[in-house]
């Protein structure tokens, strides 16, 4: 059983450093659209359009990152109530 938890907290991590980099690359279009709304300008829609991708899949990564953790945290119930049922 120890095995599986290993596996989901490298899974939950690897998710982490994943989301980590969506994130930077997503604050870089960010940037340059504030950029262009300060300079009283239309922000490039290149840029929007990668905002917009990368929201998404920060969006789905963080979905994911979270029933990885449900499911963790769901393991030692499941083993707890299997060692407490008495066996005949």
């Amino acid at each position: 059983m120890a095995r599986k938890w290993t596996d989901l907290e490298k899974a939950i991590r690897a998710g982490q450093r994943e989301l980590d980099k969506l994130e930077k690359k997503r604050l870089r279009s960010m940037a340059m659209i504030f950029a262009a709304q300060i300079a009283n300008e239309e922000p490039n829609e290149s840029e929007v359009e990668y905002f917009k991708v990368y929201t998404n899949l920060i969006d789905l990564k963080r979905r994911e990152i979270q029933l990885l953790k449900d499911k963790k945290a769901n393991e030692p119930k499941a083993t707890e109530e299997a060692a407490e049922e008495p066996k005949a």
